[in-house]
């Protein structure tokens, strides 16, 4: 999981530079990140399949303000106060 999140991250910033010279680069390296992020995703849905946790669902009570909160926090010193705080559920679906 920390492999896919980090790759998913350097492969845009790295397409981000790249597109200053090439455009097909940029792109390429952007699909690899959809990849890499698509691959956490799914790592976290096993996640918590695995422990038999929830995974949120628009109808999950949850649900909104998860992301209402993720929407408008984008920095890691947004959640680590949640960290010592938030389940393995939570955390997992946040990360989702």
């Amino acid at each position: 999981m920390v492999q896919a999140a980090r790759s998913g991250k350097q492969n845009i910033v790295e397409g981000s530079e790249d597109s200053k010279t090439s455009m097909e680069m940029e792109l390429k390296l952007l699909n690899v990140a959809r990849a890499s992020i698509g691959e956490l995703r799914q790592d976290f849905g096993d996640f918590l399949k695995s422990r038999h946790l929830c995974q949120w669902t628009p109808d999950n009570e949850r649900f909104q303000p998860m992301q209402d909160f993720t929407k408008s926090h984008n920095l890691l010193s947004d959640y680590e106060p949640y960290f010592t705080q938030w389940s393995a559920e939570e955390m997992a679906n946040v990360g989702l």
